[in-house]
């Protein structure tokens, strides 16, 4: 036996008991790394160290301060306490700052951050780690996700620059309601991006998650407390972008829908007071900024949709456009690019192909939601249908529609086919980067399919309608389909490089959890021998992938199991 006092690191995550060799035995089953890196937790009471979400108190935001020495922040060119004035673009304020509340706030909630990230960086720093961030973001997010604005995010992470610090901080304390949402904005657009980033990122790429999004998420939230009146009175597409990060973040770091349903829930609001599901109200003075409120609305959309296939939350989009005009369009009739065209990795091309495989992975949400919705109006009205005739019609209907869903797959462009075959670039690097961008989209969009598929037809089985899906009324024939679905969705999980589906974070993770769930009915309800071989087989390299992400959702289907 091994002196080694304590589990190793994989059987901490899945909370199972671990027999401390080198390498355990729960490791060496399921041949995963075997590392004793994480440290034991220590008994007792914590130290108060941490940076705490803000409170209501004498109705203003308070915001917790770490009480760490000022000289762990590096002080911004221009002295907070210089009576020289400082100017930015055509506004020029004094610096001389009137210690009023939210001036103090904003101070602080910046300090502490810095003071923090520092701290665990060292010797980089938070500016270093928060472009790492952006150019994460941009290579493996973006792809499945187009909602920002790259110049935007990179002008955002110069508020962590000595001059970022000054405008920040005598901006804080104007009057001017609108020129101070100008700085606040930014500051928790950037923060909000980096809690979500390094949630979702593998330790090769980004060290120390566990304890870096957690201050980012707490100081961008903190942040938007101290003006989420006139945020919610005029908002615009940060204020989307903002509440979906912070969604994401939760999301990933809790692995529990509650707050992240929450600031999803706001962001949905929001969208529907724009009226963004109308193509005249998306007009802007900027052409980029009515392109990023278009893709936010489509990104709701498609969680809206997602919502509803895989009974999550209730979906609260969908129901609204039900009774609404929905008029807004995939593209508008004028296009700005939201890419850094100084970045030597993007062509004129690029953008455009990976818009292409966004909308189709939106259409495949929504071929299947409307698929599950019609089978249900179904099941719900046959006994009240007229006559044989128009049950066969409407069964024809969903047959029709279940082709369609399936033939979608088609539409899947040659550069995500086949993407080790793009010959047009000739610059090593940028043929890398461009692969990681479409492998990331093309996991995503089939790992949608086929799961989507696997749920259709559970939903076929459930309500006896396995004639939408060409199958008799043998439950070998089910089996077997199920299997072949199951089969192609870990295909696709085998192919794709791991960091390329790691980064989509807890939805991919709820995608294996739903396969994985339908194929422990086959191993519980057992047909033949054969079958929950196949079925236990396709289950456990599945609960394997599981626990490579790292996810909590590898402990829910190791108590299915038992």
């Amino acid at each position: 036996m091994s002196l080694i006092g304590s589990a190793c690191d994989t059987c901490k995550r899945r909370k199972v008991k671990c027999d401390a060799e080198k390498p355990c035995s729960n490791c060496r089953i399921s041949h995963l790394s075997c590392e004793f890196r994480i440290p034991s937790r220590r008994r007792g009471r914590k130290p108060n160290k941490t940076l705490k979400l803000p409170t209501n108190r004498d109705n203003r935001v308070v915001v917790a301060s770490l009480q760490t020495p000022q000289h762990c922040v590096e002080q911004p060119h221009t002295s907070l306490s210089s009576p020289k004035s400082i100017t930015h673009g055509v506004t020029t304020v004094s610096s001389q700052p009137s210690k009023s509340a939210i001036f103090q706030d904003v101070t602080r909630i910046h300090t502490d951050l810095v003071c923090v990230v520092n701290g665990l960086l060292a010797p980089r720093k938070v500016a270093d780690l928060i472009h790492d961030c952006i150019d994460l973001f941009m290579q493996y997010l973006f792809p499945n996700t187009p909602i920002a604005h790259e110049p935007t995010l990179r002008a955002a992470a110069s508020l962590f620059s000595h001059d970022g610090y000054a405008a920040l901080y005598s901006h804080a304390d104007v009057s001017d309601r609108q020129l101070q949402l100008r700085y606040l904005r930014p500051f928790t657009l950037i923060t909000a991006l980096c809690a979500f980033v390094i949630s979702v990122m593998p330790e090769s790429l980004v060290r120390l998650q566990d304890q870096l999004s957690a201050p980012f998420l707490q100081s961008s939230l903190a942040m938007l407390g101290l003006y989420k009146s006139s945020d919610l009175e005029n908002p615009d597409s940060s204020s989307l972008n903002i509440r979906m990060w912070h969604s994401a973040a939760s999301q990933n770091m809790t692995g529990k829908p509650g707050a992240a349903n929450h600031y999803h829930g706001e962001a949905i609001l929001l969208a529907l007071r724009l009226r963004l599901h109308d193509e005249t109200a998306l007009h802007r003075d900027s052409v980029a900024e009515s392109k990023l409120l278009r893709l936010s609305f489509w990104l709701l959309y498609c969680a809206d949709k997602t919502a509803t296939v895989l009974e999550t939350r209730p979906p609260i989009l969908n129901n609204f456009l039900l009774n609404s005009d929905f008029t807004v369009l995939e593209y508008g009739s004028q296009e700005a690019s939201l890419l850094d065209e100084s970045q030597k990795h993007y062509d004129a091309s690029f953008e455009r192909r990976l818009l292409i495989g966004f909308h189709l992975k939106r259409r495949v949400w929504s071929l299947t939601s409307d698929l599950i919705l019609g089978i249900k109006s179904y099941a719900n009205r046959k006994n009240s249908l007229a006559n044989k005739d128009v049950e066969s019609l409407k069964l024809a209907e969903l047959a029709e529609a279940y082709m369609v869903f399936a033939g979608i797959v088609d539409e899947v462009p040659p550069w995500l086919r086949y993407i080790h075959a793009d010959s047009e670039l000739t610059d090593d690097d940028t043929a890398k980067y461009h692969r990681a961008c479409f492998w990331t989209q093309r996991s995503n969009i089939m790992t949608v399919f086929h799961c989507s598929k696997l749920v259709i037809l559970q939903k076929c089985i459930h309500d006896n309608i396995p004639s939408v899906m060409g199958l008799g009324e043998s439950q070998l024939s089910w089996a077997i389909r199920k299997l072949e679905i199951a089969q192609d969705f870990l295909y696709e999980l085998k192919i794709v490089p791991f960091i390329c589906f790691k980064v989509q974070g807890e939805t991919a993770v709820e995608r294996i959890r739903r396969v994985g769930s339908i194929l422990l009915q086959l191993v519980h309800n057992s047909i033949n021998e054969t079958i929950t071989a196949q079925a236990h087989s396709i289950f456990t390299q599945l609960l394997e992938m599981l626990a490579k992400l790292d996810s909590r959702a590898c402990d829910e289907l190791d108590k299915e199991k038992t």
